[in-house]
């Protein structure tokens, strides 16, 4: 079995998640000797997708649109009982 260790791929695509991994890896270490930052963690994360649902709603709201909807007096339904 060969294995080529060539630069063939995307440039710099591998970088981001390894940063984020080795963030992520300070940050467990970091907690696991501070364990009090753990509760600030937490509230940060409560407090942006909090934030986030909010601003989706808002979105949400703002999309909703009414139409005016019109009788049909001939229907062989009507009126609806």
């Amino acid at each position: 079995m060969q294995v080529f260790w060539t630069g063939g791929g995307p440039g710099g695509f591998w970088f981001g998640p390894a940063l984020l991994g080795v963030l992520l890896i300070l940050l467990g270490i970091l907690l696991y000797i501070v364990p009090q930052l753990l509760a600030y963690v937490v509230a940060g994360i409560f407090i942006i997708s909090g934030s986030g649902l909010l601003a989706t709603a808002w979105r949400m709201r703002q999309q909703i649109t009414y139409r005016r909807i019109e009788r049909d007096d001939d229907s062989p339904n009507f009126p609806f009982q």
